[in-house]
């Protein structure tokens, strides 16, 4: 790579991973404050609901200890709530009338409203004529917390990576408009001759000042190396041997007579509509299966695994087969 181009991006690339850098800092120091205090209030959401079934039930005349199918209760409730560790009822001693908990989260050890330093603990009690019969007790394990922190870093990190990825695209689409092209070409030509790289470069058109120098710079190289072609020229006529030795050495030493191969600014352009439409694309992948599974009915003989990736398979498989005879179409 150019060092023009080297300095561009690198500068560009650094000012964005500053900024998104800051940013993303903020935005987790903020959802750091915000989560706990949200998954406390809705562990007390979820203990206040099962306190209210509890202290209806209590209502009726029925004791705690006599409740049928409690757990059962409880045992959803974690189901659609995973990130709680344990629900539980307690009689006004504190005593379990039913408990359930999730796979990986141990038996609290002594009782269960206080969750030790590894749980914090939501109770809401159960009242039946303004006298409280017991409590349904809500764990919160510490770690989910910290999973959600952690999920949260690797999300912003990913965001990161493709917001540069695509605003580097961008930068590269913005040099490639004439102004831009011109200011890449003088530097590129400085670049050259400053490393002693004679080869001619690609002409580029345009109006200005930068437009003159980039001309007058191509001017001069062109005169160097038609100077050097006659000069070598005339030395072997006069068959003046070490002279055409060392102007030989001279022409490939500074390159001042082999051609240069730049890729046209037209393909440069359309480097970055092409990156946003691939990107498009695969933006599809990761809801797509759920997307399908939507729409896709049973088919005899086949799993619904199947069901769902077949229609993936035969879009890549179309796409893959497809590029040897299209390719010619697209260039």
């Amino acid at each position: 790579m150019r060092r023009f181009d080297l300095i561009i991006i690198s500068f560009v690339t650094a000012i964005l991973i500053a900024g998104l850098a800051a940013i993303s800092w903020q935005t987790i120091r903020t959802a750091q404050t915000l989560l706990l205090p949200a998954l406390d209030q809705k562990a007390d959401t979820v203990a206040r609901s099962l306190s209210s079934l509890v202290s209806e039930a209590v209502g009726y005349g029925i004791a705690l200890e006599d409740l049928v199918r409690a757990e059962e209760v409880l045992v959803t409730t974690l189901n659609d709530n995973p990130e709680f560790g344990y629900a539980a009822i307690v009689d006004e001693e504190g005593g379990p009338i039913a408990f359930a908990k999730g796979d990986d989260v141990a038996m609290p050890e002594g009782s269960l409203l206080d969750g030790g330093t590894d749980m914090r603990v939501i109770a809401a009690p159960v009242t039946v004529d303004g006298i409280e019969a017991g409590e349904v007790v809500v764990g919160i394990p510490n770690a989910v917390a910290e999973t959600l922190v952690r999920e949260l870093w690797v999300d912003v990190a990913v965001l990161l990576v493709v917001a540069i990825l695509v605003a580097l695209e961008l930068v590269a689409f913005a040099f490639s408009v004439s102004s831009a092209v011109l200011m890449r070409g003088l530097a590129q030509r400085f670049d050259a001759l400053s490393k002693g790289d004679f080869r001619p470069h690609t002409p580029l058109q345009g109006t200005g000042r930068i437009a003159e120098e980039v001309q007058a710079v191509d001017a001069e190289i062109d005169r160097v190396r038609q100077t050097h072609a006659s000069l070598t020229a005339q030395a072997e006529a006069q068959g003046a041997q070490e002279t055409s030795a060392s102007l030989k050495a001279l022409g490939e030493r500074n390159q001042l007579s082999t051609t240069r191969h730049d890729p046209p600014v037209s393909l440069v352009a359309v480097r970055a509509p092409v990156f946003l439409f691939f990107f498009a694309e695969e933006l599809t992948r990761p809801f797509l299966p759920t997307f399908i599974e939507g729409l896709a009915e049973p088919v005899a003989g086949l799993s619904k695994e199947m069901v769902i990736a077949f229609p993936i398979i035969l879009f890549m498989a179309i796409v893959a087969f497809s590029q040897p005879v299209l390719n010619t179409w697209t260039e």
